[in-house]
């Protein structure tokens, strides 16, 4: 895992960022500040107190809460009309880096289960690319 994330469940968003988190993207954009995600320099940070209901429609996992946290801090910022919708993709392809990497870390000496973790990230991704249309255009309040 590139940096463990410190969380703890809350309820009704599950999970609670206990630390800030710092989260290297690539790819430039316009700074963006918000109360508890702030984007400067291809550089995501998620400030502690962001809560985040973390995977939708499958198990939540130690391998994919990172992913979603990076996720829904990227597609909360396009809900917002910081990030243009065309961002989509790069989050989704985030969801699916660090979900690999977390897959590798965590099962860097058991093959069998470093295949099955990365066959379900796999699907996981396909899932978003097909329906995480829905979440983009919801309207959200502010982070």
């Amino acid at each position: 895992m590139k940096e463990k994330i410190k969380v703890r469940y809350i309820g009704k968003y599950k999970w609670l960022l206990e630390e800030d988190y710092l989260h290297p993207l690539g790819y430039k954009c316009v700074p963006i500040v918000t109360e508890y995600i702030i984007l400067i320099n291809g550089v995501l940070e998620i400030r502690e107190g962001y809560a985040w209901n973390g995977a939708n429609f499958v198990r939540d996992t130690e391998t994919n809460r990172r992913a979603s946290l990076v996720h829904d801090a990227l597609y909360q910022l396009m809900n917002l009309g910081l990030l243009p919708k065309s961002f989509r993709k790069i989050a989704d392809k985030e969801y699916l880096k660090a979900f690999r990497e977390d897959c590798a870390e965590k099962y860097k000496d058991r093959p069998r289960l470093l295949r099955l973790c990365w066959f379900r990230s796999g699907y996981q991704y396909y899932g978003l690319k097909k329906f995480g249309y829905f979440w983009a255009r919801k309207k959200k309040r502010a982070a």
